[in-house]
């Protein structure tokens, strides 16, 4: 019989409860499980996230991709920018606009100058915008996530705003997460948007 890993528990017993933790709660479960898994478990974790993500036909077929910069203790991206570089396809991130105006999407080249930005966000230094009508697929970050789609940030808002701002359907939002981000149920607000996919070091 296989051994079950500590974050294959931890999902198990998220996705056995029916109890509904509230959003704080979550963060701070999430917190807990990040703290006790030691560095070398995510690498090999964020690997095979990336990769499942270019094998999604999605993404085969986009022109036009909004990733992120991670932070440390997200599910990295290095390898989807090569990806995405290699493939001809143009990738943006989101980028600070301006004092109260909000994120909107800046083209990212190999060549970018980058500056840190709002909560140590690396983001370009002199953006070229991108419509976010244009994006074929987004992937995107985030606290937790549920099987519906639901997202949990880190309470700001700012990627909920910026996908709010499109205005034609078509895109496709795929959430990035490590196994023990997963939850049998998130809760959402009205303003919060869902994803059509989540993907995760679980498979």
């Amino acid at each position: 019989m296989k051994e079950k890993t500590k974050s294959e528990d931890w999902l198990g017993t998220a996705n056995a409860t029916k109890k509904i933790m509230t959003k704080d709660e979550i963060r701070g479960v999430v917190k807990e499980r990040r703290v006790a898994l030691g560095a070398d478990w995510f690498v090999p974790a964020s690997i095979d996230i990336q990769r499942a993500v270019l094998q999604l036909p999605q993404f085969h077929e986009s022109k036009i991709v909004c990733a992120y910069i991670a932070l440390p203790h997200e599910v990295q991206t290095s390898e989807i920018f090569k990806a995405a570089w290699s493939d001809g396809k143009k990738l943006c991130v989101p980028t600070l606009r301006g004092k109260g105006q909000g994120y909107g999407l800046a083209e990212l080249l190999p060549s970018s100058k980058l500056v840190e930005g709002d909560a140590s966000v690396f983001e370009p230094v002199e953006p070229t915008w991108v419509d976010i009508d244009d994006i074929d697929i987004a992937l995107i970050p985030g606290v937790a996530f549920d099987c519906a789609g639901g997202r949990l940030g880190h309470g700001c808002g700012h990627i909920d705003r910026m996908l709010a701002e499109r205005s034609k359907s078509g895109m496709f939002k795929v959430g990035l997460a490590y196994d023990f981000q997963v939850f049998d149920e998130v809760p959402q607000s009205e303003h919060d948007i869902r994803m059509d996919l989540v993907v995760n070091s679980n498979g």
